[in-house]
């Protein structure tokens, strides 16, 4: 009995069907080999600070942190125009480091974020911008249970800008350490402060932002 053969149209089929299978294949082995190289190592998050910032002479500095203390206004809402904005480049020679001390919800756990000369990577500031000479952010206290995620007032955000001027002091300080990891201690979390000039000042210093960082 003689074999069936296909005829062109059929073969034409085949061939294509055939191709179509190889393609496949070729796809599979590709993200086979992919997810093979993405298994051979946890990837490491980008380092990240940033926030925006802004100086402003006020008529009442006292009443207008109060208000914000009270919530009836947010550091967000003072920050609504024209701020600048400092993005940590940690390319540079002196990129901020993060000190993580103790374990979340036991007293004693905080986060400390400090670069004695912070360089920028944001081109775009407005023209007014002055740039920082050093920053320090700590967040928690000695005295202190932090536990993750939630809100806490202690305890200071510190901004010294090029022209001189030293914002030493919170008088209103908000943050959160929102994960930490006890194995590289790395650590994330965000933050909002207002700083006087100097004591009974109506000039202030206003910052709001977020960190990802690790040792």
């Amino acid at each position: 009995m003689t074999a069936m053969q296909a005829t062109p149209t059929e073969e034409g089929k085949m061939n294509s069907l055939s191709k179509a299978t190889r393609s496949i294949a070729a796809l599979l082995a590709t993200a086979t080999l992919l997810a093979g190289c993405g298994n051979r190592g946890t990837p490491i998050t980008p380092q990240i600070l940033t926030f925006n910032y802004l100086v402003m002479a006020v008529p009442d500095a006292t009443t207008l942190i109060a208000s914000v203390q009270n919530g009836q206004r947010t550091v967000s809402d003072l920050l609504a125009r024209n701020p600048c904005n400092f993005t940590a480049d940690f390319s540079s020679a002196t990129p901020p480091r993060v000190f993580p001390n103790g374990t979340p919800g036991q007293t004693g756990f905080s986060v400390n974020i400090v670069s004695t000369a912070p360089v920028n990577i944001t081109t775009t500031n407005p023209a007014n911008c002055t740039p920082l000479a050093e920053l320090e952010i700590n967040i928690g206290a000695q005295s202190q249970a932090l536990a993750l995620g939630v809100p806490t007032n202690l305890t200071n955000g510190r901004i010294w800008l090029n022209d001189g001027r030293r914002f030493a002091t919170s008088e209103f300080f908000q943050a959160r350490v929102q994960s930490f990891d006890p194995v590289n201690r790395r650590s994330s979390g965000d933050f909002r402060f207002i700083d006087r000039l100097t004591s009974g000042s109506n000039t202030i210093l206003v910052a709001e932002g977020s960190y990802a960082l690790t040792p």
